[in-house]
């Protein structure tokens, strides 16, 4: 079993499960196996130990946990939260989808080398 961390800024449910996910940051137990087969199928989920070493608060993610998605979150929390969806982009290689300010989201941008 392992910790895992909602990263999707709409609520969500992993069918034929327990699971149901109302608020970015929501934490759950699940087994590692689930969790990696739902990562790789696109699932919003990142490993906790990754999403704590973003910096979210518990303050922050009780008060702005479902309001993820929007743009008028405060600036230190939706930089945390495009930190959080890069980690996402890094481990899925997509973001979520359902993110209503779509600019909020960060770019992965190939990072070319110099030639000397």
């Amino acid at each position: 079993m392992g910790a895992y961390r909602y990263v999707g800024a709409s609520t969500a449910q992993i069918m034929n499960t327990p699971f149901v996910f109302k608020r970015y940051g929501q934490l759950v137990e699940m087994d590692d196996v689930m969790a990696a087969e739902k990562m790789a199928e696109g699932f919003l989920i990142v490993p906790d130990a990754d999403f704590r070493k973003i910096g979210h608060t518990d303050t922050e993610l009780s008060t702005y946990g479902t309001m993820a998605g929007h743009p008028t979150v405060p600036a230190a929390f939706a930089d945390r939260r495009n930190k959080a969806w890069a980690l996402l982009a890094k481990q899925t290689g997509s973001v979520p989808a359902e993110d209503p300010a779509p600019t909020s989201i960060p770019q992965v941008i190939p990072i070319q080398q110099e030639t000397t």
